[in-house]
């Protein structure tokens, strides 16, 4: 059995993706943020005016909890007492670039200031001025990018090696568990609505296939982040396939 080509491309591509989105999503996340903060303070009014009272801050509100968990944040909860800080990057013209961990924002569940720096809801901003930063952080989704992305890197060099060293032989292994998906991806997919010109395009196929996939699936986990939830994959996702799509097209009828 030939060894197909497209097997390790896919892995490679995958780092292609963890930078286009892990920039964009950290872009992204101040703006994602302040939408948020917005929807949780109308919450928070809407719930005082129809009690008649202030919102207790012990008392459990489940639209906070299930908003939180969807979407991003400079922390990654997975239980009540189980929460992992992420890395804090941010830039600033005044005091350029520091890094620092996300624990210092918090003394409990209360926000702090720290070295200059404070949360006004998930948005970083100088205390003195209250000028906002260049947010660069690893938040929950880029963390989960750099998850997903490893594991797919990991899978198909594994696969690609079984492949080299059992050229001619029956699959076996993780091999035999990727290889059906491949060819279904393939045949079923790539080949009717391609055609002729199909392998150019496999590999990417290939690659978006097994990263929606994964990323799914990881998804699914209790306690995981949203990634393909996340308007910044699926925007770029999209983006690159338009172009694709259409530079390839331009060329095919020039």
């Amino acid at each position: 059995m030939r060894k197909p080509s497209f097997v390790a491309f896919p892995a490679f591509l995958t780092l292609f993706f963890v930078l286009a989105f892990g920039f964009s999503g950290m872009a992204q996340h101040s703006e994602e943020n302040h939408h948020n903060d917005t929807i949780q303070t109308q919450n928070h009014s809407d719930s005082s005016i129809v009690e008649g009272h202030s919102a207790d801050e012990g008392k459990f509100n489940v639209n906070e909890i299930i908003i939180g968990h969807v979407l991003d944040d400079h922390l990654w909860h997975f239980t009540d007492h189980l929460v992992l800080p992420l890395p804090i990057i941010v830039y600033s013209s005044e005091r350029g670039l520091e890094m620092f961990s996300s624990s210092h924002f918090y003394e409990g569940h209360h926000k702090v200031e720290y070295n200059g720096y404070k949360l006004e809801g998930r948005n970083i901003i100088l205390t003195a001025t209250g000028e906002k930063v260049l947010d660069l952080s690893i938040t929950k989704n880029v963390a989960m990018l750099f998850i997903n992305a490893t594991i797919l890197l990991l899978v198909f060099l594994a696969v690609a090696k079984s492949y080299k060293n059992n050229a001619g032989k029956a699959p076996k292994g993780l091999q035999s568990f990727i290889e059906p998906i491949v060819v279904f991806v393939r045949d079923e997919i790539v080949k009717p609505n391609i055609g002729h010109h199909y392998q150019k395009y496999l590999p990417y196929i290939l690659t978006l296939f097994f990263f929606i996939l994964f990323g799914n699936l990881l998804g699914l986990l209790p306690g995981s982040a949203n990634l393909t939830g996340n308007i910044v994959i699926t925007a770029t996702l999209a983006v690159i396939t338009f172009l694709i799509t259409n530079l390839s097209g331009n060329k095919a009828n020039t």
